[in-house]
């Protein structure tokens, strides 16, 4: 399991400013832990989610372990490869 926002790609780094190449991938690694902070179970508070949502045909209003969960499930591949 790799984290896919690097792609491996040396390449890019040579083509763009490096100021550049280095914030895009700041901004990635930030959007990645902000997901990451967004799955954690224990973090759940039982709080109304803004709108509901609907997992795997579980409809989620209230953010709960469960919810998380469900939510780490089905944007999992969006974030890493495996």
């Amino acid at each position: 399991m790799r984290y896919n926002y690097y792609k491996d790609e040396i390449e890019e780094a040579v083509k763009v400013n490096n100021n550049e190449y280095i914030l895009s991938k700041y901004t990635n690694l930030e959007k990645f832990a902000n997901w990451l902070k967004s799955v954690n179970q224990s973090q759940a508070r039982g709080a109304t989610l803004p709108q509901a949502v609907t997992y795997e045909g579980v409809q989620y209003t209230n953010d709960t372990a469960a919810y998380r969960l469900a939510k780490f499930k089905a944007e999992f591949d969006q974030h890493l490869d495996f």
